[in-house]
């Protein structure tokens, strides 16, 4: 019997397709974008790009998710936990390291998983200052509402 895969429609889909293709004319690429857990939670995940490309990027994507969500007469926030009861919102950002040659530094073929013992060194060092990093990360009371043991959120 054949299968068809189609995915449901959510109020938001309108206004996540103006915002990935107003991100298209500003020359950002996305991978994928959907609705989230959490009703009116939206994921959109933009491609990698270098660390400086990347925050001017997020400056940009927050500006354009903000005003077009506006034009839609509708509220954009970035906030971590905006209402109790909720899952929490996540900003969160995938690292990968290479050499001048282009090779993947994390990646070891002979190691489990593929995960090279550099990544694990490097795990190692940013889980040996996460706490540190909240004072940068979560800087204001808003953050920890979101830090919840057995949710989305992590708790370190």
């Amino acid at each position: 019997m054949p299968v068809i895969f189609c995915r449901p429609h959510d109020k938001g889909e309108p206004v996540r397709n103006k915002i990935i293709s107003t991100l298209k004319s500003c020359g950002i690429d996305f991978e994928k974008a959907h609705h989230e857990v959490t009703p009116s939670q939206h994921e959109i995940n933009l491609k990698p790009i270098d660390p400086l490309g990347g925050a001017d990027r997020t400056v940009l994507f927050n500006f354009i998710t903000k005003r077009v969500a506006n034009d839609f007469g509708y509220h954009a926030t970035f906030m971590p936990k905006p209402f109790d009861g909720f899952n929490r919102n996540a900003f969160h950002i995938h690292l990968s390291m290479q050499d001048l040659e282009g090779n993947n530094l994390f990646y070891d073929k002979s190691a489990d998983n593929n995960f090279g013992e550099f990544a694990r060194q490097f795990i190692g060092g940013i889980l040996k200052y996460a706490r540190e990093f909240y004072f940068i990360f979560a800087s204001t009371f808003y953050y920890y509402k979101s830090f919840v043991v057995d949710r989305e959120g992590s708790v370190i």
